[in-house]
This record gives C-alpha cells, structure tokens and sequence, in this order.
C-alpha cells in the first residue's frame, strides 16, 4: 500500500511540469557535489515553461535502449557501466536526491562518452536516517554478517506490532546474502528481499521501496551497455567507499554540535520541570499516566484470559445449576412422563459442560502456542 501511494504521489507529480523543472534544478545541484562520474542534466528555460509545457536544452545521443549489441567495447562498457552505478548510488546514499525512473530510455549515451539523464518527473528524495542506515546494510550484505543485516533491516522497518520473530527473519536475511554472494548475475535481490520482508509482515518507508525500484531499472538499463552486468555485486563491493564518503569532519562536528545544544536545552528546563512536580505534590495533584498494554499482541491476550476467565465461571455456574435441578424432586410436570427442573436442569448442565470443554480446549492451545 505504501508503494501504490507513493507511486500515486509521483504520477501526480509528473502531471505538472512546474514539478519537473523543479526537479531537474535539484537534481542538477545533487549531481554538482558529487565526486562521481557526472552526469549531464540539460539545461532548463524556467521562464518558458508552464504547467503544461517545457522547454529544455536538445541531447543528441542514443538512449541506452536503443543501443545496437557491441556499440561500445567490452571493457569500456563496464567502466561506464560503474560510472553510472557509482554517480546514482552516491545521488542516492550521499546526497539523499536521485533520479527515480531511469529505465533504457531516459539514459543517453553521448559522443564523447558521456551520459545524460532525461524525464525528470520522478525524483526521489531520501531522508538522512535512510541514508545512515542503506550504506551499513550493504556493507554487511559485503561482510557476510546476516546479524548485522537483520538489525539494520528491522531499523529501516515498520514491525507488526505483534512482535517478529528475529531468529527467522534472520535465517531468511542470510539465505538472501549467500544467495547473491553465489549466484550469478541476474539474481533479482530486491524482490528477494521484499519477498522475505511481506513474510514477515516489515513495512519498507515508501522512500526506500521507490529507491529499490529505481536500482531495479537501473540494473536492466545498464545491461543495455553492458551484457549480464553484475550490478548488485559491484555495489556490495562499493559500499565501504560509500561509507567513507558520507563521513566527515564537519558533518561529524555539526551533529555534535546540534546533540550538545538539544542536551544543553533539556539540562535548562530541568529546574523548571523539577519545581512543577514538587507543586504538584505539594497540592496533591500529582498523577502518573501508565500506558499498559500498548502492544496488539499483549491486548489480545489480557482479552482472551478474560474471556477464558469468562466462560469458564459461567460454564461451572450453568453445570452448578444444572446439577441441582436435574436432582430435585418436587417441582411443575413437562409432561405427564417429564418433570420440568430435571429437564431444564440437563439442557443447563449441558450448556455449561460445553462451555467447560470450550475453555479446556483454548487453555490446551494457548499453551501449545506459548511452548
């Protein structure tokens, strides 16, 4: 649902040129700090272009689909072929701005080998708790470490409340890390990935799943130019490079500086917060607000030992009464053969013995779904 909708959000997007002109100047300045091979971005006329119109520099080239097989030599295929992969991935894991749909036909091969990108009505946008967490998830997919990977997976994740079972999840997450660490090119790892994810029922930020469809077009684009171009294992092996690029001095010292001045902030409303508890209990109006039971999984089963608890009191009261009609002796005919409390005492007892049998039977499965 979280894809559909951010799909929904990019194709209305796309509707408005105004977006797309917007977009391709972001797009532009992402592209201008990277340390990657550049990219081309042609050059926009925002003062002609309206909401239905735009008007763009001209690229002459060939779009990567309709390259003819063996345009360009093996060797220099690959190299541009990990040009590109290392200018989208630093777009996406550095600098958080990346183009969003860059299947064969929105990249064009140039004379002189440069690469120029088209169509920019889908741009993603990652945020930077996103991006401090994509990179170390490929390193750890590199390092073989499916501990690490399964943490950093379920930090990316929205868990079901319910709880996950992690021991699975993790068994799953490294059959997914030797799987591509084998296979040969080709081995569809997002899906892979986002298979094991639904079965677990983790929730991807829609801003993550439009990036891993944005590597998924990438990969067949980039197989234009270079045939059976291993894209996931390049990156895995790029990834402690992308790691030390979104590094540095003055990022570091800025965050630093921002947590220094939250704690400071927090340390100068103590005093404050302090001398409002002890009014409080000065006044005698104190009061402390305990949310139990927030989990679905713990509601659940305070409702279900109520409901056993129950049914349970009530089954021993029905066969309680039961029992002491269908005794006695004295009382109104049915019929001339049927007194009546006997009678309605078998059809109480009867309904309380079934509910006795209900509760047995649901304390026997809780307790096989506990062990």
């Amino acid at each position: 649902m979280a894809l559909v909708t951010e799909f929904s959000r990019a194709l209305t997007e796309e509707l408005d040129y105004r977006v797309e002109v917007a977009n391709a100047e972001m797009l532009r300045g992402a592209i201008a700090k990277t340390h990657a091979m550049p990219l081309r971005v042609p050059q926009v006329y925002r003062d002609l272009c309206t909401q239905r119109m735009i008007v763009q520099e001209r690229i002459e080239g060939v779009p990567f689909g309709k390259l003819p097989e063996g345009a360009v030599e093996p060797d220099a295929a690959r190299e541009l072929a990990d040009g590109v992969l290392d200018a989208v991935f630093e777009q996406i894991a550095v600098r958080g701005v990346f183009h969003a749909d860059l299947h064969p036909g929105n990249l064009i091969l140039c004379e002189g080998g440069e690469v120029a990108l088209i169509d920019f009505g889908a741009v993603g946008v990652l945020e930077a708790s996103m991006r401090r967490l994509l990179v170390p998830l490929l390193t750890a997919m590199e390092a073989d470490d499916d501990q690490a990977a399964t943490d950093i997976v379920l930090l990316l994740c929205e868990p079901d409340p319910d709880g996950v079972d992690q021991a699975s999840l993790q068994r799953d997450v490294g059959a997914i890390i030797t799987r591509v660490r084998n296979a040969p090119a080709g081995e569809d790892v997002f899906r892979l990935l986002l298979d094991t994810l639904r079965h677990h029922r983790l929730a991807m930020p829609p801003s993550l799943l439009l990036v891993f469809r944005t590597l998924g077009s990438l990969e067949g684009s980039l197989r234009r130019v270079s045939p059976g171009y291993d894209m996931v294992g390049q990156a895995l092996s790029r990834a402690p490079h992308f790691a030390r690029s979104m590094l540095s001095l003055r990022t570091a010292a800025l965050s630093a500086q921002t947590q220094l001045v939250l704690a400071l902030e927090q340390v100068r409303r103590a005093p404050r917060r302090l001398e409002n508890i002890s009014r409080s209990l000065e006044q005698g109006t104190f009061s402390v607000r305990l949310r139990s039971f927030e989990s679905t999984g713990e509601r659940r089963w305070i409702e279900g030992m109520l409901g056993q608890l129950t049914s349970t009191l009530v089954g021993v009261t029905l066969l309680a009464t039961g029992i002491a009609l269908a005794i006695s002796s004295g009382g109104p005919q049915l019929t001339e053969d049927v007194p009546l409390f006997p009678f309605l005492g078998s059809v109480v007892g009867l309904g309380g013995l079934l509910l006795l049998v209900r509760s047995l039977r649901a304390a026997l499965r809780r307790r096989d779904g506990s062990t």
